[in-house]
Order: structure tokens, then sequence, then C-alpha cells
């Protein structure tokens, strides 16, 4: 799950502009469904962390 979280960051930060932030709320509902995204929270969070230390965002 925090593979499919981490892609959808990447995809998400490829649609703005390069100083542009997401929330990663925003990956978890693209995810996750209506009902169970916020259960994605903490996946998302160690997803970003992981793509942070390697250099791919900045958190």
């Amino acid at each position: 799950m925090e593979d499919r979280l981490a892609a959808s960051i990447l995809e998400l930060l490829a649609q703005r502009r390069p100083d542009a932030t997401i929330c990663p709320s925003e990956a978890a509902r693209a995810v996750g469904d209506a009902d169970d995204w916020r259960s994605l929270m903490e996946p998302a969070r160690r997803a970003a962390a992981r793509l942070a230390d390697a250099g791919e965002v900045e958190v």
C-alpha cells in the first residue's frame, strides 16, 4: 500500500508547479475509497517520509 501511496504522491506533485505542495490526505484519497481514506493517513505519511529520505520530495 505504501508503494501505491508513494506513486500517488509523485503523480500529484508532477501535476503541479515545481514549488507547489500537497497534503498526504490527497494521496490517501486518491488511493483509498470515499469511506476508508482516513485509515491510509499514517501509511501516506510514511510513504512521504520514505520519499523525502530518498531525496525525491521535500517534507
